[in-house]
């Protein structure tokens, strides 16, 4: 078996620490790189970079030739997307090419990296398993959301295919190794709102004659016949040594921009980026063709609670914590931004989006069983052994050198 692997995102917060994990398994992986910078970020953990762009075919076809997986890790993100069509691009379109040069090239397993909230549907969620089905409560998504979830219903579909040319009509009562058979058996403690469906219904069509037009002028598009198994981790809020978000959110608290929305107090699932890192491996060497798996630290986290302590790591002032922002004014600054942002076409997308209000003052838990009892996935970090080792990293480098002498 090859132990050449694929990686998109190398260069990443999740991404660099995948490399450390494959490299230590003895695998050999290549990793997508743009720059100069990424090249020395990923060579510094052990990968070999290979400048290459997510939409040149050519490229892809060479590099990922004789690889056993490619782990599709690399993702726009609302917070550094230039427009709205960018982040689809970059989500949507570079994931269904990645996906169809694969299955040409006959790479055993697909491994795509997603995100819990394309379940998200402006509602508490408290621990969702992973056949909540995504799309359904498109509106409630935000932009990076819907972009994953449109990515996502790609790859099922072409598992559904599969399944159906197959004629696999006895595994539909297998919930571990057919998860593409989904049903909404998931309810939280909130009624469900329906008045978007015509529009959602509207949005999926033209997801589905987008995809259809892709495959049709793909000269790499996959077959019912490709043996490649795609297999969909979605994870929570990732943290942990390295992580560049934490730095410019602490930045935001330092010059009194950070507010708590209602408060912060409500529940969401985090994921430590070993964690992370070392369940996506663990899927791509035990998972099945169609598996979604949710990976997390275990028990969930108060939001408030989460990210103070993080602060309080970094040497931000508790005192600079306690601005908060009723949840009803947000909303009106998340509407008023998105207009401001459509009428006046501004760069880049707004600074409160959906997405980010949802997350701030919503209940969001995941449960992770499928991959315990699946794969065997098991944290290897603690919750406080990875904040000791941020209040580590964030030490100024006087104090060190005064420690050690």
């Amino acid at each position: 078996m090859s132990k050449k692997v694929f990686l998109t995102g190398g260069s990443g917060f999740v991404g660099k620490v995948i490399i450390e994990l494959l490299v230590e398994k003895g695998y050999h992986v290549v990793a997508l790189s743009r720059s100069d910078s990424s090249d020395k970020e990923i060579a510094r953990v052990g990968g070999t970079p290979v400048r290459c762009s997510m939409s040149d075919e050519s490229s892809l076809m060479e590099h990922i030739k004789g690889c056993f997986s490619v782990i599709h890790c690399a993702a726009k993100l609302e917070t550094n997307a230039s427009s709205i069509d960018e982040l689809f691009r970059d989500n949507v379109d570079a994931t269904k090419t990645l996906y169809n040069v694969s299955c040409f090239q006959n790479v055993r397993v697909f491994v795509f990296i997603s995100t819990e909230g394309v379940i998200m549907n402006g509602n508490n969620i408290r621990d969702a398993p992973e056949h909540v089905p995504s799309l359904d409560h498109i509106n409630h998504l935000g932009w990076y959301n819907q972009s994953k979830a449109i990515a996502e219903r790609y790859l099922l579909g072409y598992i559904d295919n599969e399944n159906n040319n197959n004629n696999n009509t006895n595994n539909t009562n297998n919930t571990n190794t057919n998860n593409t058979k989904i049903k909404n058996n998931f309810k939280d403690d909130n009624n469900e709102n329906n008045t978007n469906n015509n529009n959602n219904n509207g949005i999926l069509n033209n997801v589905n004659k987008k995809t259809t037009t892709t495959n049709n002028n793909n000269n790499t598009s996959s077959t019912s016949s490709s043996k490649t198994k795609s297999i969909i981790i979605r994870l929570p809020l990732i943290w942990g040594k390295g992580d560049n978000v934490l730095k410019h959110l602490c930045n935001l608290a330092n010059t009194l921009r950070w507010v708590w929305i209602g408060g912060g107090r409500n529940q969401l699932s985090i994921c430590h980026v070993k964690n992370a890192a070392h369940g996506i491996i663990l899927a791509m060497e035990k998972g099945d063709n169609g598996d979604i798996y949710h990976l997390t630290d275990g028990p969930s986290v108060q939001f408030r609670s989460f990210f103070t302590e993080r602060f309080q790591k970094c040497r931000v002032s508790d005192w600079k914590l306690h601005m908060s922002l009723p949840i009803p004014f947000a909303w009106l600054l998340v509407y008023v931004m998105s207009f401001m942002w459509r009428i006046f076409s501004l760069k880049g997308l707004p600074l409160l989006t959906k997405t980010g209000l949802y997350y701030s003052s919503k209940d969001f838990t995941i449960n992770d069983q499928n991959a315990r009892l699946k794969l065997g996935y098991q944290p290897i970090i603690t919750y406080e052994q990875g904040m000791a080792q941020i209040a580590k990293e964030m030490t100024p480098k006087q104090s060190q050198s005064h420690s050690q002498e």
